[in-house]
């Protein structure tokens, strides 16, 4: 019988002591040096809680499917720093390919709204794709994987799930300018039971 994983709260500062910014790359190392020692201690392999948007979802839920590892995330913030995490998995932390994984959390879709896809979110609710991904999550603990559950000093005690589009103020477009706090709290109620369910 497989050991399910744990689940752990991640502090990733985006700012030092002294107030300056802590680039992606570096919150990308300690990422990695995080999971690194998990690895180092058992681990079957370690996820990281990221808020995505929709067609990120998809990409990164295929990209594993397929077997690849990097899933060619772009943008900024929480992004940036995912961006450059798998550049380093490309390089120097090449053994922890496969190893260290992305679990998407859909914040958002920038896809428009149309005949063919009413909602923006394959013609499912924004709910039903959230419900998706935590069950993702929960599958990936009881097969073993531990998860990191990002946090910023923003967001401490509570995760670091959110985020607008740019496309937000378009009405043919099914994204919001900021992730509605009533899927957040849904988001962060889940993630805090993981919390003390897999320790």
């Amino acid at each position: 019988m497989v050991r399910p994983g744990k689940f752990i709260k991640t502090l990733i500062p985006f700012k030092d002591d002294d107030g300056d910014e802590v680039s992606p790359e570096d919150q990308a190392r300690q990422i990695l040096n995080i999971a690194s020692a998990f690895l180092n201690n058992g681990s079957h392999g370690v996820y990281l809680t990221y808020s995505s948007d929709f067609e990120q979802t998809l990409d990164i839920i295929k990209t594993y499917q397929d077997g690849g590892w990097s899933t060619n995330v772009n943008g900024s913030h929480q992004a940036a720093t995912i961006a450059a995490l798998e550049s380093l998995l490309g390089l120097e932390y090449i053994r922890l390919q496969r190893k260290v994984r992305i679990a998407p959390i859909t914040t958002m879709s920038d896809r428009p709204i149309t005949e063919e896809d009413k909602t923006g979110f394959a013609n499912k609710t924004h709910l039903e794709v959230i419900e998706e991904d935590l069950d993702r999550i929960r599958s990936d603990l009881d097969g073993g994987w531990d998860v990191l559950g990002w946090v910023n000093q923003q967001t401490d005690p509570d995760f670091a799930v959110g985020g607008g589009a740019e496309n937000a103020e378009n009405p043919n477009f099914a994204c919001e300018t900021q992730f509605p706090a009533h899927l957040q709290s849904f988001v962060r109620k889940r993630l805090a039971s993981f919390d003390i369910q897999y320790v």
